[in-house]
């Protein structure tokens, strides 16, 4: 036994001269979910003949659970001195919340003059639930209460422009009809009468009146008479159309006002 321990103590001295060392890098928080990496780096200067390095167990411990590991060898300039490296990556994904301890990880060095374990201390890890999902959902409700204000907004802005060209539309309307008024004796029958037609089209299109409204099949028949050559020959029979016209106006007026 006593033969073991000065074997051992001979070679932490060797490996000691050659500046065998060990240390790990890593983060020091994250969150649930997350995978992350450690990296482990053995070095020493480099001898005559290849070092082994040989990871003894894995970086794992409460919340953290190792996916994956890989090895790297390099060889490095530090100094004026040439270093060889070996680089064990450890990809860990977390599992939990709160402090964590990312565990010693040990190392067994293979030389020719012997074995040597290496370890590197225990550290700290601090997990904790992100925030920004909340902010996300946050961010994403208010955005969705603008674009439903925005498009009641627009809704509310196309329905007042419609109904202020309904309004013009309407003015024109009316000043037309005035203007029948005023020539119903003095135009041209057949002017008079095409106008007249003119006049219903569009107030139907306005008013949305249905193609087949009974109430407007008696004119539609009239004004077809006159396209073809038939219809009134007097004034007098226009002013009894235009009558006929303005009760039509004033019951559909009154049935809008009534809905």
């Amino acid at each position: 036994m006593q033969k073991d321990s000065v074997e051992n103590s001979w070679l932490q001295l060797v490996a000691a001269d050659y500046g065998l060392q060990v240390r790990l890098d890593g983060p020091e928080q994250g969150a649930p979910g997350d995978t992350l990496v450690w990296t482990a780096q053995v070095s020493w200067e480099s001898a005559p003949q290849p070092w082994l390095i040989m990871p003894q167990n894995a970086l794992e411990g409460r919340g953290l659970v190792q996916v994956d590991q890989n090895i790297n060898q390099q060889r490095v300039v530090s100094q004026g001195r040439e270093q060889a490296q070996v680089l064990v990556n450890y990809r860990v994904a977390v599992t939990d919340t709160g402090d964590l301890e990312v565990p010693a990880l040990k190392f067994t060095v293979a030389a020719p003059m012997g074995s040597v374990e290496l370890e590197t201390p225990s550290q700290q890890f601090r997990s904790e639930t992100p925030v920004w999902p909340y902010y996300l959902a946050g961010g994403g409700a208010l955005l969705a209460l603008l674009l439903l204000i925005l498009y009641f907004k627009k809704r509310l802005m196309g329905k007042q422009r419609l109904e202020q060209k309904h309004d013009r539309q309407a003015q024109k309307l009316i000043s037309r009809f005035k203007l029948l008024q005023k020539r119903v004796d003095t135009a041209s029958v057949r002017a008079f009468m095409q106008e007249l037609a003119d006049f219903c089209a569009d107030y139907r299109k306005w008013a949305d009146v249905p193609e087949n409204d009974p109430a407007w099949q008696n004119l539609d028949q009239l004004f077809a008479q006159v396209r073809y050559g038939g219809g009134p020959r007097d004034s007098w029979e226009c002013r009894a159309h235009l009558k006929d016209v303005e009760k039509l106006l004033q019951l559909n007026l009154e049935e809008e006002n009534h809905e």
